[in-house]
């Protein structure tokens, strides 16, 4: 059972807030961030920190302050930032995950405790201070050389990189939280929480902490280091509260160590006006799926069951979105015949609104897709596997053809259910309309946040 929100007690002060995402890309999250910083910024100064920009820079309000860890754009790998992370990351060109000028400020700015330079500072001032015999600081040096010797031979060159990675993130996440001086510092993905959230427990004035719960993987999970969730427990521990999206994301957050007293579940906001989706009314039927290319996005399985179809209704399937998987799915439609084609963001944005008969949902796991509540909000069906947000969604009345799994068969058989039931399904699509509007609009997703925030 989640934490209810109090009745709204607005705070005559106002508060410094900083607000952080890992990027300023095309995801989910990173959506929902900038708007909350810009919402937000009109009521309290705003600062809000990522790892570098993105396309979202242009819908940066000049109200907020906007600041950056690295100066030019950063690869998740080199973060151990996995697609979850972040849906919107920029893929680079160069297979490098860090260009040579942001590997040179890591390797400067990292905490070099076994280097020889500090070593010997070390030994000097131990000589100062605690009067130590110059032959015995001699002898704990030359240990320490040792040491560190044996250290560098025993760990790998990639695994000291990532180190140091990390080491440089916390260090300037630090360095920003001590000039931003928040009252309440919020994230939103794992990395976030990980680096600014344990920066913000080690600050002096110890400002609020609301932590960020969007997805049922990739948090304190077994493709975390063991380093890594226990200091993501330590966090949600003195964390003062959390916010999830959707109620999928609760049992893995349990299991992680958050507390359900802590846990406050705030609805994605969805604008019918900014969506890239229009309802198709002509004869040809399209189907989109909107989503980045990773694994997780179940492609693979939604391809061959879309080529598997026995249905004498012909129909387009309009795939959008970057990521490591998009060539391999490009090819496996060719080699289906499916009646493809694949756009990317950029190219999609320059083509117009997508008209569509069905929005497409394969996903494994999900937190709460913008996507499928943006095709609700115009009057769009969906066919979807049951992740994430899609039960609640249904218990409110949803119109979706609910895949039982999420291979190829169960997939094939909603899809073939949806396409027979679309006269139904458009009509209970349009009536659903009102809900999207009532509780996912802007106002109020707003009035939620500024509750949460604002009251005692």
């Amino acid at each position: 059972m989640l934490t209810q929100i109090s009745p709204m007690t607005y705070a005559l002060v106002v508060m410094k807030i900083l607000i952080s995402i890992g990027t300023l890309g095309l995801g989910g999250a990173e959506k929902q961030a900038v708007w909350l910083a810009n919402r937000l910024s009109e009521h309290h100064d705003v600062t809000l920190l990522t790892y570098h920009g993105g396309v979202r820079e242009k819908d940066l309000s000049p109200n907020v302050d906007w600041e950056t860890i690295f100066e030019i754009e950063v690869h998740g790998q080199e973060l151990d930032i996995h697609p979850g992370d972040s849906i919107g990351l920029e893929q680079p060109n160069s297979p490098q995950s860090i260009t040579t000028k942001a590997t040179k400020y890591i390797q400067v700015t990292s905490n070099n405790f076994f280097s020889k330079q500090a070593l010997k500072w070390n030994a000097k001032a131990l000589i100062r201070l605690m009067g130590l015999n110059k032959i015995f600081v001699s002898i704990v040096y030359k240990f320490a050389l040792t040491l560190r010797k044996l250290m560098y031979r025993l760990t790998m060159p990639k695994l000291r990189g990532i180190l140091k990675s990390h080491s440089y993130v916390f260090r300037q996440a630090r360095k920003k939280l001590k000039n931003a001086k928040p009252d309440l510092i919020i994230t939103f993905l794992f990395h976030d929480t990980l680096n600014i959230g344990l920066a913000s427990l080690l600050q002096l004035k110890r400002p609020r902490l609301i932590v960020g719960r969007r997805s049922p993987i990739g948090y304190g999970d077994n493709s975390r280091k063991l380093i890594d969730r226990i200091m993501l427990r330590v966090i949600y521990k003195f964390s003062s509260l959390a916010v999830t999206n959707s109620s999928g994301n609760l049992e893995s957050a349990f299991h992680d160590g958050l507390a359900e007293n802590k846990i406050i579940h705030i609805n994605n906001f969805v604008k019918s006006q900014d969506s890239q989706l229009e309802l198709n009314n002509s004869e040809e039927t399209n189907l989109i799926c909107v989503a980045n290319f990773f694994e997780y996005k179940n492609h693979r399985n939604l391809i061959v069951a879309l080529s598997a179809i026995d249905s004498e209704t012909k129909f387009q399937v309009t795939f959008v979105g970057e990521g490591p998987t998009r060539a391999e799915m490009i090819a496996l439609s060719s080699d289906l015949k499916l009646n493809a084609v694949f756009y990317t963001h950029e190219e999609q944005a320059k083509n117009g609104l997508l008209k569509a008969n069905f929005v497409l949902l394969p996903s494994f796991h999900e937190g709460s897709s913008n996507v499928l509540l943006e095709g609700l909000a115009k009057g769009i069906p969906a066919i979807v596997t049951n992740v994430g947000h899609v039960p609640t969604l249904v218990k409110m009345g949803a119109p979706f053809s609910v895949s039982n799994g999420t291979d190829s068969k169960s997939l094939g058989a909603a899809l073939q259910d949806g396409l027979e039931s679309e006269s139904r399904l458009r009509k209970e699509a349009s009536n659903f309309k009102l809900i999207i509007e009532r509780d996912f609009s802007e106002a109020k997703i707003l009035q939620d946040w500024l509750q949460l925030i604002e009251s005692d």
